[in-house]
């Protein structure tokens, strides 16, 4: 059991026994335990209250308050299901007693929407959630916390299932209003951020997301502290956006922060944690260190099992991370089983157009492929990309990532004629990567990035060299994405530079100045210790 914090003791010892309390003063102390992210404590300290209020008032509003703390206390904690009865209860009470017009009724909503949310019930999750940001609306206005609650929940929901033009609309709206309504130096600003940077992290628009990423993390830190659940999230999902960009030591050290953070705040038996030990895997994956990823996904597996059953998402998540570590041991056996579960559970929960769907498609087939079981690889690799063009488009890292792993397999087979566009497709999409990104990348990021996207160029060069012997016009292709290599890449910023220099537009010229003085310039600020930003205004 958690150690009890010294604030804890002092107010114990003030109010005496617990059992000698009033309802009220138990309520109070546990939503100050909730504050202190003390759930356990919340937990029993609230039970205690609810028995109280219910024999002196019954299950009047009183009753309901108590009930809406007790289950956001246990939602807190990540104990879902029963959250859910007391939300339900508390939910029930205010409608009848207050009306579907009161704050009380609205937030009850949200809260229980978000319990569904986190047991995968979307639908449930989705009416709860507009219901409660119409109500705000109408009500209260846009600037209320309410309906900004309402519509954030509302992103998130929007975001995992996949319907990405929702959400980023909602989003941006978000965005703007807690600026307006709290300013930036504010909690809800910087969730508001850090939920737009996780949208733009799927849709594969970097450079957007890794700022709205950092603004969060420093805003979090600053109001928050560290020791808090947002600011660990923060720090894992940036640390997804280097990984996922190759800056593994970078992810790493967010990682492991984030990791030991959800153990403080949750203990080693919870979603949160497992997560962590997940997310660090990954990186270690993406590395080569097997053991180490094993071991991190057989806990975290362990963990979802036990903590939310074996037909949740986050347990099909849990079978695709520990049966890609198998895979990469060539544990053959171990892994399909546990894909084809994965597939079953995610097919049921959020469909077979789904993102996550096609992903776990894409790494079944590539198991098949490694044991040369062509026939069972090709049409999971094409339903993958049949899905990932119509949600994420054809210039998505995530689609053409596939397309190359497809055209592996018809080169596997010396069906060199349906492989060539596709490798084809997959350098094109980099080199517009490339020179989107490369202007804003310092020269040791483009280094770090280069490395790895490397491969797609050599497994295309080196493809040409015998099937040009076939085709030798595609011999035109190697040698244009040679002049790229060995040119354009390290030079996209002085090309961008010399571009506008010598455009003779006055104005152009003096914004691109200024544009590149505030890129130099925004990390390192961001970097200072918090009271150095204080003291410059930051």
């Amino acid at each position: 059991m958690r150690v009890v914090s010294v604030v804890l003791i002092i107010i114990l010892s003030a109010l005496g026994s617990l059992h000698a309390q009033t309802w009220l003063q138990l309520d109070s102390l546990g939503q100050a335990l909730i504050k202190q992210q003390k759930f356990k404590a919340a937990d029993s300290v609230l039970q205690i209250a609810l028995m109280k209020v219910e024999a002196q008032h019954g299950k009047d509003t009183s009753y309901a308050k108590v009930a809406f703390n007790l289950g956001y206390a246990l939602y807190l904690a990540e104990q879902y299901s029963k959250a859910e009865q007391f939300f339900i209860e508390s939910k029930n009470i205010a409608e009848k007693k207050l009306g579907k017009n009161s704050q009380a009724y609205v937030k009850c909503c949200n809260d229980l929407g978000s319990v569904y949310r986190h047991q995968g019930f979307y639908d449930e999750a989705e009416q709860l959630y507009l219901e409660a940001k119409d109500i705000g609306e109408e009500i209260f206005g846009k600037n209320h916390k309410d309906y900004i609650a309402s519509c954030n929940h509302l992103c998130i929901l929007y975001r995992e299932r996949g319907f990405y033009d929702k959400a980023e609309t909602i989003g941006i709206e978000l965005k703007a209003i807690c600026e307006q309504t709290w300013g930036k130096r504010h909690h809800n600003y910087a969730v508001s951020c850090h939920n737009l940077a996780d949208l733009y992290q799927i849709k594969g628009v970097y450079d957007r997301a890794e700022l709205l990423y950092i603004e969060a993390k420093y805003i979090m830190e600053e109001v928050m502290g560290k020791k808090h659940g947002t600011y660990s999230k923060i720090c894992n999902n940036l640390a997804a956006l280097y990984n996922l960009n190759g800056f593994y030591e970078k992810g790493e050290l967010l990682y492991l922060e984030s990791k030991m953070l959800k153990e403080e705040l949750y203990g080693k038996k919870s979603k949160s944690y497992a997560i962590a030990c997940n997310n660090l895997a990954s990186v270690y994956e993406r590395q080569g260190l097997n053991d180490k990823t094993a071991a991190l996904m057989e806990e975290a597996h362990e963990i979802f099992g036990y903590a939310l059953g074996t037909e949740h998402i986050d347990y099909a998540r849990s079978c695709d991370n520990l049966a890609r570590a198998y895979a990469s041991n060539k544990l053959y056996i171990k892994a399909e089983p546990l894909y084809l579960k994965a597939l079953t559970i995610l097919g049921s929960i959020l469909g077979k157009k789904h993102i996550e769907y096609a992903a776990i498609c894409c790494a079944l087939a590539q198991l098949y492929y490694m044991q040369d079981l062509y026939a069972k690889a090709e049409p999971l690799f094409l339903e993958a990309i049949s899905i990932q063009e119509a949600e994420l488009g054809e210039k998505n890292p995530n689609t053409f990532h596939t397309y190359k792993l497809l055209a592996d397999l018809y080169d596997a087979q010396g069906m060199h004629e349906m492989a060539q566009p596709l490798f084809k497709k997959v350098v094109q999409n980099l080199i517009e990567q490339i020179e989107i990104y490369f202007p804003i990348y310092s020269e040791q990021e483009k280094l770090i990035y280069w490395k790895s996207v490397y491969h797609f160029f050599n497994s295309y060069s080196t493809f040409s060299q015998y099937y040009s012997l076939q085709n030798p016009t595609i011999m035109a292709d190697i040698y244009n994405q040679t002049l790229f290599t060995k040119g354009i890449i390290f030079s996209s910023t002085q090309k961008i530079k010399n571009t506008i220099l010598n455009s003779g537009d006055t104005v152009l010229v003096n914004q691109f100045n200024d544009w590149k003085k505030q890129r130099e310039s925004y990390t390192k600020l961001y970097q200072l210790p918090l009271e150095e930003q204080k003291k410059l205004g930051l």
